[in-house]
């Protein structure tokens, strides 16, 4: 974790808080080791990547001011920033978590074809008490980039998978402060000298904030967190209730399917998805999980709600046709449903096996995608959860790549005619 930093007297005036600021963050009598910059190869870390609880930073009521000929702050890890407008203070920004993932962006063409498998993501404490002067309510949107020495983009914001937080933060002058995350997708391996912008803006009241910059050692200093899993891994999760399940996706295929029993002129692509879920241990304590059910004994549904995308489309695809028909043979068009529609409740040491689908596309000629990922989103688990609690989740960042395959089917003719 990340310790409090950038504490100032109240008292300090703009001048010598900038000579502080700048003496603190570029020399010292002590500097803290760096440890072996990040590579492209994904590492083997533990299953559960859990953090450490801490206090929040203090923050300073007081407003600041650093003058406009002054050059740009580049914090380091484990310094909080100051938010500014103008070179007037408007907040604090504060790092509850840095993590290295081992997922990447894999629509973009530029991180795939050089090898950049790996990401980071960034949940930010943002504490907006002195804008609240001025403003009622606001949107504020962080968007981080990675920049090399010369000034050059190396990096973007990149929606990666779920990890139970906002990416943008509403909020109100009675409560100025929000935890969001964001994560960062270089596209290229970062060196000592690159630096990482995160540009604010209030997009409900159009004011653009003054961009906060770190140097790489947020990146070095970034603990690991959860790597892409293959087909048939299991993910081993634990509710906040003390009880604990498994999630495992058994497989993903594209198939020609039609969307209605009742119908037989929609004949579409479609992808279906067959995932197990199983009940590993009860609960052990009285938080409520809208996903247990305690009158008949303890039971748990079995139901997953589902991020899915492809490769060459971004977008999360959440809908699924119930009313959905394959046929089980190549050699008979004899169509039937299958997407599960009573997700049963389980028991301990009791399993559950669901099938699901998305259109994948509505033209039958079109080539299907090399890729798809498939993300559960455990939203009954973030609901029962604070955020301190949220990023010590293990479902957090649970995301599956798999290649995408016609759907095998069996003949129903064994012998000759």
């Amino acid at each position: 974790m990340f310790s409090s930093g950038c504490s100032f007297s109240q008292g300090t005036a703009s001048g010598n808080l900038f000579s502080q600021v700048k003496t603190f963050i570029t020399g010292g009598d002590e500097k803290s080791e760096i440890p072996q910059e990040a590579t492209t190869e994904i590492k083997e870390i533990a299953k559960e990547a859990t953090t450490e609880s801490k206090p929040y930073t203090e923050i300073s009521k007081q407003p600041i001011e650093l003058s406009q000929d002054e050059p740009a702050l580049r914090y380091q890890s484990g310094q909080d920033a100051y938010i500014l407008k103008d070179g007037k203070q408007q907040g604090v920004m504060h790092f509850n978590l840095a993590q290295r993932l081992g997922i990447w962006d894999y629509t973009n063409p530029t991180v795939v074809s050089n090898g950049i498998y790996y990401s980071y993501t960034f949940n930010l404490k943002l504490d907006f008490t002195q804008y609240f002067s001025q403003v009622e309510s606001a949107k504020i949107e962080v968007k981080p980039e990675l920049l090399n020495s010369r000034g050059e983009v190396i990096g973007e914001i990149a929606n990666i998978g779920w990890n139970g937080f906002e990416q943008i933060a509403e909020i109100y002058k009675s409560n100025p402060v929000k935890n969001i995350e964001v994560c960062l997708q270089p596209t290229q391996d970062f060196s000592d000298g690159d630096y990482i912008k995160f540009n604010l803006t209030d997009t409900e009241n159009n004011v653009v904030f003054d961009s906060v910059n770190y140097d790489v050692s947020l990146l070095k200093k970034a603990t690991d967190g959860p790597t892409i899993k293959r087909i048939k891994d299991t993910a081993k999760i634990k509710s906040i209730n003390g009880a604990k399940y498994s999630f495992t996706l058994n497989s993903v295929c594209s198939s020609q399917e039609y969307l209605n029993i009742d119908s037989y002129s929609d004949l579409v692509k479609m992808m279906d998805l067959d995932y197990t879920v199983k009940l590993l241990k009860d609960k052990v304590n009285g938080r409520v999980v809208t996903r247990f059910n305690t009158f008949s004994g303890v039971q748990m549904n079995s139901e997953v709600k589902l991020a899915v995308n492809t490769c060459n489309n971004s977008q999360y695809n959440y809908t699924y046709y119930q009313d959905a028909t394959r046929t089980n043979y190549s050699d008979v068009d004899d169509y039937v449903p299958y997407v599960t529609s009573n997700f049963h409740y389980i028991k301990k040491g009791e399993t559950a096996n669901n099938v699901t689908n998305r259109v994948l596309s509505y033209d039958l000629d079109s080539e299907d995608p090399m890729y798809v990922r498939v993300i559960p989103e455990f939203t009954n688990e973030r609901k029962a959860r604070s955020d301190e609690e949220m990023l010590k989740f293990n479902g957090r960042y649970v995301v599956y790549q798999v290649e995408l395959k016609a759907r095998n089917l069996p003949k129903y003719y064994k012998g000759e005619w």
